[in-house]
């Protein structure tokens, strides 16, 4: 019944029984082969498998390029990848991964060992160590290396990364002491005989000042230490530390300098 209804349907719109008008076209306007008007099947391919866009099925165009504009092998008209580079590495300013163009310069015009055309560095240094200025110091007083006549750095660290007090970054001597000494849990003989012990070594390592950790407690160590490293033979002077959260438990003790440390 309902295939005689849609034949009678069919008859009555001038349509065959599978639904084709004259002009072989179904109502949605294709072809008995699928296609509408202007070739296209259902899915939007023309008969070459090619959309109204020019890309085939599989996205890429009859240059073989995809929407992006690469090819197969993931590479664009110039030949440069996705990542922007070409078959020999460089992007479209001529430069390569590590930042050099085919010249082995920079974008700001040095090479890999760090010198310009001029052969200069970017602190104006030559090869051999001389600056601009026809030194070996540049205008700040520092040479190549970044250090002063007096063999510091500009924080005042020598070539060996010691400070003027002797010691390194993470506050250790040359002989890997800490600059701070802890005395919690320590008798006050016991306290006495680890600050003896400490400031000999720091004045034999010609260590500018050390800091004593006594902590707060009753107050009885406290007191002794500081009365210790008062009119100590190897003490300047000392003060409480610079943090008031902290004055009360440790003291920084400055040591007498020996007369070729005197500046």
């Amino acid at each position: 019944m309902p295939g005689l209804f849609r034949g009678m349907l069919n008859l009555l719109s001038k349509r065959d029984w599978a639904g084709y008008d004259r002009d072989g076209r179904d109502r949605a306007g294709y072809d008995r082969a699928g296609y509408d008007w202007w070739g296209f099947d259902r899915g939007g391919y023309d008969r070459d498998s090619y959309d109204r866009h020019g890309y085939n099925r599989h996205g890429y165009n009859q240059l073989g390029y995809d929407r992006d504009g690469y090819n197969r092998n993931g590479r664009d008209r110039n030949g440069r990848g996705r990542d922007g580079y070409d078959w020999d590495g460089y992007t479209r300013h001529g430069y390569n991964r590590d930042g050099y163009n085919r010249h082995g310069y920079d974008r700001y015009g040095y090479d890999r060992a760090g010198y310009n055309w001029a052969g200069y560095s970017r602190r104006g240094f030559d090869q051999n160590g001389i600056h601009r200025n026809g030194t070996h110091y540049d205008g700040d007083g520092y040479d190549r290396d970044g250090y002063n006549r007096n063999g510091r750095d500009g924080y005042g660290r020598d070539r060996d990364g010691y400070d003027r007090e002797g010691y390194d970054r993470y506050d250790y001597d040359r002989d890997g002491n800490s600059k701070e000494i802890d005395l919690h849990g320590y008798r006050v003989w016991e306290a006495k005989q680890a600050v003896e012990c400490r400031l000999e070594i720091a004045q034999r390592n010609r260590c500018g000042s050390i800091v004593i950790i006594h902590g707060k407690g009753t107050g009885a160590l406290r007191e002794a230490v500081r009365e210790y490293v008062t009119g100590h033979p190897l003490v300047s002077d000392w003060e409480p530390h610079s943090d008031p959260n902290r004055a009360d438990g440790e003291i920084l003790v400055v040591l007498k300098k020996e007369p070729d440390q005197q500046q």
